[in-house]
């Protein structure tokens, strides 16, 4: 084991040949994946990126789509607003804008039906793959994770990281508090992932940082979280130690397939 603790303080990523084979897998069936079902991308994360998985581990993995047809998601008060939807906390009352509100849900459960739509597919494909048994099954599904990676969906998730970056600086994800939540959603696009839109996506979110006169110090909150957030889903408490420490750096690092490159 200490070969491996090693290895992975130098190598991001340490994956075993039938996690290995399971990736690529998957990234075979993208293209039929997108055509299909619209799916943009996928990110791989947990133990088996980090070879501390046993043989039965699930695999964790991202669905990027775009889910621009679907609307704003309805997370912060300015989106309830404009959705038509007037939430009193002190009264627990919901006031409703019927026509706008209609809409809003409406959309939201064609997000939510579309969402489970391709994770049941992501399912179907690993259940015969791996062989899983409908215990199993259902348990790697609570590991399949859609992220929206529309342009609408990420300038959303970069504006909750610039007005709460402070907060997230400070958090761990051991807390569980809702903006490290929200806030995940901008981390798992710099996973080990697969896909040209999510290295477009990247490179949007970068160019995004690069704009702004604090970019850099925001950017270094990124890398800092993805590093805690990797060892903490290492099930060691490895970390890894070389990530990009400037936007100029992560845009050679993050833009490419490094799956083949990853052991």
């Amino acid at each position: 084991m200490s070969e491996s603790v090693d290895k992975l303080q130098t190598h991001r990523f340490i994956i075993d040949k039938p996690s290995m084979n399971l990736m690529k897998y998957l990234r075979e069936k993208l293209p039929q994946l997108d055509q299909e079902f619209g799916i943009k991308g996928l990110a791989f994360f947990g133990s088996r990126t980090k070879s501390t998985n046993r043989e039965d581990s699930d695999l964790d993995v991202i669905i990027f789509y775009n889910g621009s047809d679907f609307g704003p998601e309805i997370r912060t008060r300015e989106q309830e607003l404009a959705a038509g939807i007037i939430i009193d906390k002190e009264k627990g009352d919901i006031i409703f804008s019927a026509k706008k509100a209609d809409a809003a849900i409406a959309r939201t459960k064609a997000r939510y039906k579309f969402e489970n739509e391709i994770r049941k597919k992501l399912l179907e494909l690993l259940t015969q793959r791996m062989g899983l048994s409908n215990e199993r099954a259902e348990k790697q599904l609570g590991s399949i994770i859609p992220v929206d990676i529309s342009k609408e969906a990420t300038d959303d998730a970069l504006k909750e990281f610039y007005e709460n970056a402070i907060i997230i600086e400070q958090l761990n994800f051991k807390e569980k508090h809702g903006v490290y939540l929200q806030f995940l959603r901008l981390l798992t696009r710099f996973f080990l992932g697969i896909g040209t839109a999510l290295y477009a996506n990247r490179q949007y979110i970068l160019d995004q940082l690069a704009q702004r006169p604090d970019g850099e110090r925001l950017f270094k909150i990124l890398m800092t979280k993805l590093a805690e957030f990797e060892k903490f889903k290492s099930r060691n408490n490895i970390e890894f130690k070389s990530y990009p420490q400037t936007i100029a750096q992560a845009k050679k690092y993050f833009l490419l397939d490094n799956l083949d490159n990853s052991c």
